[in-house]
């Protein structure tokens, strides 16, 4: 899976980039951080939507949009380890339903190993997809109960 920041168009918010996907389908992505109140670190919000050339969201066939949002909470700690540009990056590779960001960590014996700067499990990683969403919402229709049931 692959990507392409684009250039902006018109009907996007002021806070949303374009991205082009391999597959040819249109983004509109936004990040948000913000700091939680009780100091336990940030709150990173991202958003998809699947827009078409002119920035206009997509719909199912029920008429709502085709959009996403996930928030992650990064401790203290992480932000500092890896600062906030880089873990949002990560929360919007993950609405974007692309491979995250590996990179070196430390072992006991003195060893490396890779693995992401932040480990989201296979099934956050396929729910929180905006492909997966555009996969899925292709195959809403109407389905007779009892050609189901029968």
């Amino acid at each position: 899976m692959a990507f392409t920041v684009s250039e902006q168009r018109a009907g996007l918010a002021s806070n949303e980039t374009l991205v082009d996907l391999d597959d040819g389908h249109c983004i509109a992505v936004a990040v948000e951080p913000s700091w939680l109140a009780n100091g336990s670190g940030v709150a990173i919000r991202a958003s998809a939507r699947w827009v078409d050339s002119d920035g206009q969201t997509h719909t199912c066939p029920a008429g709502q949009h085709v959009e996403l949002t996930f928030s992650h909470t990064a401790d203290a700690a992480s932000v500092e380890r890896h600062g906030l540009a880089a873990l949002s990056k990560e929360v919007l590779l993950l609405v974007l339903g692309e491979a995250p960001t590996l990179v070196d960590h430390d072992n006991e014996d003195g060893t490396t190993h890779s693995a992401p700067i932040i480990a989201f499990g296979d099934d956050v990683r396929l729910n929180a997809s905006v492909r997966r969403a555009i996969a899925v919402v292709g195959a809403v229709g109407t389905i007779n109960a009892g050609s189901v049931l029968g």
